[in-house]
């Protein structure tokens, strides 16, 4: 049905796994493609990087990129896996069962740097377990969080955002190959 909509307004629409497409039997040139949304796709591929770096080619130079991804370092996951000494599988979030890939915000920037990209924009959005949490501690130095055995200490405002992240959406472009920025 979404590829059903989506035909209304876009030129192209591709019903198969990112991993699978023959981009050249789609039709799709390099250079061809000015907006690439990855919305919760990254984290179902084995190889996430070798998808990146097939897409790359294919985008403009002066393309939109968009990707969001869950947060593995999220506060819930790490209180868990540090309490309960397990991290519990589910049927949508955090751990939905068909996740094969985990990523930290640090990992997010270091892939897409790897596979061509730049950071634009790295955008969190917060889970509203620990919405109060955040508030409370939002702009403080050295904060400290306490969830069950799990103690966090000397914190600094980009470690409590990245702890209190359900989801980051990251906004990116295609970065200059190499050979290309050595010219300029």
């Amino acid at each position: 049905e979404a590829a059903k909509v989506a035909r209304t307004r876009l030129d192209k629409v591709s019903e198969a796994r990112l991993e699978d497409i023959d981009f050249a039997t789609e039709g799709l040139a390099p250079g061809s493609i000015d907006t690439f949304i990855a919305g919760d796709v990254l984290e179902h591929l084995y190889d996430p990087w070798r998808a990146l770096l097939a897409v790359r080619p294919l985008l403009t130079g002066d393309a939109q990129v968009a990707i969001s991804l869950p947060n593995v370092r999220n506060l819930f996951i790490q209180s868990q896996l540090n309490n309960e000494g397990t991290w519990k599988y589910d049927t949508h979030g955090l751990l939905d069962v068909t996740h094969i890939r985990f990523f930290a915000k640090r990992d997010i920037v270091r892939k897409l740097r790897e596979t061509g990209f730049a950071t634009d924009e790295m955008r969190c959005h917060h889970d509203p377990r620990f919405a109060e949490l955040y508030r409370a501690n939002h702009g403080k130095a050295d904060i400290t969080l306490q969830a069950g055995r799990l103690k966090l200490e000397k914190l600094s405002p980009d470690e409590l955002q990245e702890y209190c992240t359900l989801q980051f959406i990251v906004l990116a472009h295609p970065s200059p190959a190499p050979d290309e920025s050595r010219a300029a």
